[in-house]
């Protein structure tokens, strides 16, 4: 008699992307470097109207406005644990702990 060994549980088998996400996974995949060649253009083209500082800063206050939105809520509720320097895990960030 041919012992069969029973296949591994849905859970610990990877999911195969179907048609729809395998296409959404390859086009993510070049709106970064799109994005960054973007960000090099614009500050190649802009570099003798605005500062490099000034326009790393509304970069970054753009993206704030846009994340904002997402992130206020556990922002707020988590407020006090970002405070003191800690992370979800209960224990402090490295860039808090004390130095030997």
């Amino acid at each position: 008699m041919a012992t069969r060994t029973a296949s591994p549980p849905a859970q610990e088998r990877p999911r195969r992307l179907g048609p729809t996400e395998r296409r959404l996974a390859l086009a993510l995949l070049f709106v970064a470097p799109a994005l960054f060649a973007g960000n090099m253009l614009t500050a190649r083209a802009t570099h003798e109207l605005i500062p490099p500082v000034a326009l790393a800063f509304w970069r970054w206050a753009a993206m704030l406005v846009q994340l904002l939105p997402f992130t206020a809520g556990a922002l707020l509720r988590y407020r006090r644990e970002i405070a003191r320097g800690e992370n979800s895990k209960g224990g402090a960030c490295s860039s808090s702990r004390k130095r030997r």
